[in-house]
């Protein structure tokens, strides 16, 4: 099993980043299995050949830290994923 994970920080609370992740996830194809209605913390998705994770805490002041991890077979797919969902959230709050 391969992973790939990156991480950022953002204004804005834990549940606005998360959402942001489910919206990325969905956008981009992938199932979620773990939605922010189910958890206030992370949300899971993903298809046959990949998992992502996105998991976000409040650092204070109104900052959040999020990491993006993507679980593979294989390091290309998983590192496509981790980009392409951590993208997908930065583009979604014009970072």
């Amino acid at each position: 099993m391969n992973v790939q994970f990156g991480t950022f920080n953002r204004a804005g609370s834990v549940n606005d980043l998360l959402v942001e992740a489910e919206q990325a996830m969905r956008g981009n194809g992938f199932q979620v299995f773990n939605p922010v209605s189910s958890n206030n913390s992370m949300v899971i998705g993903g298809n046959a050949d990949v998992m992502v994770q996105a998991t976000a805490m409040s650092i204070g002041q109104g900052e959040t830290f999020l990491i993006v991890s993507a679980y593979s077979d294989d390091a290309s797919i998983a590192e496509q994923a981790r980009n392409t969902i951590r993208d997908g959230i930065k583009d979604l709050f014009n970072l």
